[in-house]
């Protein structure tokens, strides 16, 4: 069974930070893990209170959650920082980097949170990390491979103007 990414984008926070996930919709019986990466470890972080929530330590993180099979949903997950923080995409066919600032966002797309700022303050190639630009990449390319064989195109939600699935 392919495991399928139901959200992933990267968080780059210069000091500790809090970090909450929420669906907008009903959930199966036993919802996903939300997974943290970092350079050094990986933890999963299970639903609790009709939440993932953890914190960040300063640093750069990758979240995201495979929803395989039974635990496959389709809610909205809306994420909310306790500070501002980077917040990183990977999009496009050259696999590009996106960034922006923000607090809140929604990752309604299997990869990507949405939006991306529409105001042009959106800037790529991510400055100083190697790791979390190129293990971003990796996972984003893995999730376009797996979606093109497995699952319908994702349309962005109304109004974002953002960019469809990767190719």
């Amino acid at each position: 069974m392919t495991n399928q990414i139901k959200m992933l984008f990267g968080i780059r926070t210069s000091e500790p930070v809090s970090l909450s996930i929420t669906a907008d919709g009903p959930l199966p019986q036993q919802p996903p893990d939300l997974r943290i990466k970092t350079s050094e470890q990986e933890i999963a972080i299970p639903y609790s209170d009709n939440a993932w929530v953890t914190t960040l330590g300063a640093g750069d993180h990758i979240a995201y959650m495979l929803a395989p099979g039974d635990s496959w949903f389709d809610a909205r997950l809306t994420f909310s920082l306790g500070a501002p923080a980077t917040i990183v995409s990977c999009t496009g066919a050259a696999s590009a980097l996106l960034t922006w600032t923000a607090t809140a966002g929604v990752a309604g797309d299997p990869k990507n949170p949405w939006p991306p700022p529409l105001d042009g303050n959106a800037t790529a190639p991510l400055a100083r990390s190697a790791w979390l630009g190129s293990t971003l990449t990796t996972m984003s390319s893995q999730v376009s491979r797996d979606l093109d064989r497995s699952a319908p195109p994702y349309a962005p939600p109304a109004g974002t103007g953002g960019p469809g699935r990767l190719r």
